[in-house]
This record gives structure tokens, C-alpha cells and sequence, in this order.
């Protein structure tokens, strides 16, 4: 019946509590955002942790697949939604659902959403030749994107007494991969691969 409080694990492995803009724990899944806005000291030591964990796959000459941000993206998890490998689309979607209906903006969700995908391209680009980059990063969106619709597909806490059709997340998620997908060069059978999608979405 306690509520759940958020914390950080930092570069020193200890965990950290989360406060908020006013000055209380962080227990909503919304308020990691706000604690991250006035936490400055927990973005400079995550971004310290990114900077390590690259130098170390820098040293083994890694590859995309080969590198700790992959690993990880194959073993991360949302338990407070579900069992099982999560996607990272997933973030936004969770997110929007925890935020009251006052609070939601379609500019901040949008926002997210991109970052999820810039977060895709940084990786994709930094490990790989363009030309390889540009087919991975289509790969992994799909992917990704197919992994969460299995998963909003049974997790009542994704869909939020929403259909995928319905839901404005899911709407956003799909354009803006859409988006990546249609630049040149475009990936093969891009229609068939969109059309897939879609069909997800309607079911």
C-alpha cells in the first residue's frame, strides 16, 4: 500500500533519491522528468556514466552490437508496467499516462518522442559507417516500435483504457518514425513495412 519513490543509481553505484520542484520525493512516474530539470548534478554524472561506458567500447574497437548501450536496450525493463524486455518508446507512453489531464502537452510529449529517436541515431551513427548507420537505425525503430505494441497489446497500464488507434502517443510515435523511415535512402519494402505498422495500430 506504500507508495513507490523513485531513485538514481549513480556513477559510484549508491542510490540516489529523486526530489522534485517542491521538495518532496519523487512518487509519480511524471516527476522523474522535473527532478531531472532541477537536478543538474544527476544529469552531469549520467552523462559522465554514457562517456565511461563508450570510452571502454571505444577501447574494444566495438561495433553497434557489440557496444553497453545495446546490451542494455536488450535487458531494459519497465516493472512498475510489466514482465519482460521493454521498448523505449515505452518512456513517452508511460509518461503521457501518468501526467495529469492539465499537464499534458503535446509539444513536450512530441519532444520525448524525439528523443528516443535521437537517441537511436546518436548510437547508430557513432559505432557504424553512415551507409550501415542508416540501415541500422531503420532496423532498431522498427523493431522497437514492434516490441511495443506486443507490449501494448497486453499492459493495461500502456494503454490506459485506450485503444492504439486512440491513443495520441501512439500517433506520434508512428509519424515520427514514419518520418525516419521515408529520407533517403529509403529502407526496402518501406510501404509494406508502413503498411505493418498501421495494421498494428488498428487491431
Amino acid at each position: 500500500g506504500q507508495k513507490r519513490v523513485y531513485r538514481y543509481e549513480n556513477s559510484d553505484e549508491r542510490y540516489v533519491d529523486l526530489i522534485v520542484s517542491n521538495g518532496t520525493m519523487c512518487d509519480e512516474f511524471y516527476e522523474i522528468l522535473d527532478s531531472l530539470y532541477i537536478s543538474s548534478s544527476i544529469v552531469e554524472d549520467i552523462n559522465l556514466v554514457r562517456a565511461k561506458r563508450n570510452a571502454k567500447d571505444r577501447v574494444r574497437n566495438a561495433n553497434y552490437v557489440d557496444t553497453a548501450f545495446y546490451n542494455d536496450l536488450q535487458n531494459f525493463k519497465i516493472d512498475t508496467l510489466h514482465e519482460g524486455q521493454a521498448s523505449l518508446f515505452e518512456i513517452p507512453v508511460a509518461y503521457y499516462n501518468s501526467l495529469p489531464n492539465s499537464r499534458r502537452f503535446d509539444d513536450e510529449i512530441s519532444a520525448l518522442v524525439d528523443a528516443v529517436i535521437k537517441t537511436f541515431q546518436d548510437e547508430a551513427y557513432a559505432w557504424e559507417k553512415a551507409e550501415d548507420a542508416r540501415f541500422i537505425l531503420c532496423n532498431e525503430l522498427v523493431q522497437q516500435f514492434n516490441l511495443f505494441m506486443d507490449n501494448f497489446e497486453t499492459c493495461a497500464g500502456l494503454q490506459a483504457n485506450m485503444s492504439a488507434q486512440d491513443h495520441p502517443v501512439v500517433d506520434i510515435i508512428f509519424r515520427k518514425i514514419k518520418n525516419v523511415l521515408a529520407c533517403d535512402p529509403e529502407p526496402d519494402a518501406l510501404e509494406e513495412t508502413l503498411d505493418a505498422m498501421k495494421a498494428r495500430i488498428r487491431k
